[in-house]
């Protein structure tokens, strides 16, 4: 076989190995390939591994490839260093900030908190009273920048403190049954119907304690929790008055009934004014709605009272935790025997 059959018997071994691989040439090969097709015009060919056609790179042999698209696709890439951890990054859901939340988690539930943040040149007395709080109870505390602070709490009104805590834990419904024990005395619970904004739940509870009710009770999904957000907004109340979460607000009105309390809700279309009659009994489930739709219809149909609260502007609506506070000291007023 001369050099010519050789060149052919090699060539029609390649084609041979591209059927074999392709299925078959397929129209346009010759073209793509920068060949004319004859075995002498082939002194450029490079097909082969992926190094020597990078190496050769003449014209007209093999299929040319980009520069650019060739440094992208074989260049190193240059280790980008890892973004260093923050140990003090943490969700809002365990971060408490403020001096009235903070302290009031110091004071009230110090078993729950995990470490304090202060920023460097704060109060000095505050800093004192702090840092006492966290020695008896064995609590970390430490000094942080201001801009550092910001970090972890961004946009918030910290006040140069903030805590770590454990989440806050939601009582079981029994747990009320010693505080409704005693039938003659007056009662009062607060019953939230998936309210969606934290500040209006923190809000919320703040007069909740502040009239002196015996808990809150609120749905443990499809609606706030409590959150570092609510006990700062609450000013630490969220800390001092029991809060309930249940998974069944029609059921959990009906076992408020079982303990001698009426359930009275504010709602919009009500019948009759919060100011009618004896409209807050001594024992009372005050239930408040969501902030765009109001009480939902089962909750509604459960409540043994639906009164709305008279207005005279435009607007036409209270804010939930402005009727909230107002259906509850309206219950203040009707039980509170201080003279006056």
């Amino acid at each position: 076989m001369n050099g010519s059959d050789k060149r052919r018997g090699s060539g029609d071994n390649r084609a041979s190995s591209r059927n074999r691989e392709g299925g078959g040439n397929r129209p346009g090969d010759r073209e793509r390939s920068g060949t004319s097709g004859r075995p002498d015009d082939r002194k450029g060919d490079t097909r082969g591994s992926g190094d020597e056609r990078r190496i050769s790179g003449r014209p007209g042999g093999g299929r040319s490839e980009n520069p650019d698209r060739r440094d992208r696709q074989f260049r190193p890439r240059t280790p980008q260093p890892p973004r260093p951890a923050d140990p003090q990054e943490q969700t809002d859901d365990s971060l408490y900030w403020g001096r009235h939340a903070v302290l009031s988690l110091l004071e009230e539930t110090p078993e729950k908190v995990l470490k304090v943040y202060l920023r460097k040149g704060s109060d000095l007395r505050l800093a004192a009273r702090v840092t006492e709080f966290c020695k008896a109870a064995s609590i970390p505390f430490l000094f942080l920048e201001a801009d550092a602070l910001e970090r972890l709490c961004p946009g918030a009104n910290h006040q140069g403190l903030v805590a770590q805590a454990a989440p806050a834990e939601l009582r079981d419904i029994e747990t009320l049954l010693p505080l409704l024990r005693e039938k003659n005395t007056p009662a009062l619970v607060v019953v939230l119907d998936h309210l969606k904004d934290p500040h209006n739940l923190g809000s919320i509870i703040r007069s909740a304690e502040v009239a002196g009710a015996l808990a809150v009770i609120l749905p443990r999904r499809r609606g706030a929790l409590p959150t570092g957000t609510v006990a700062k907004v609450s000013s630490g109340a969220a800390l001092r008055i029991p809060l309930v979460g249940v998974t069944n607000l029609v059921a959990a009105l009906e076992f408020l009934k079982e303990q001698g309390l009426w359930v009275l809700g504010l709602h919009a279309e009500g019948p009759d004014s919060l100011w009618k009659g004896d409209a807050c009994p001594s024992r009372l489930a005050l239930v408040v709605g969501e902030e765009e739709t109001g009480l939902s219809r089962l909750v509604a149909e459960t409540c043994d009272f639906l009164r709305f609260i008279p207005m005279r502007g435009r607007t036409g609506s209270l804010n939930a935790a402005v009727a909230a506070a107002v259906g509850m000291f309206e219950w203040v007023r009707t039980v509170d025997d201080t003279p006056r």
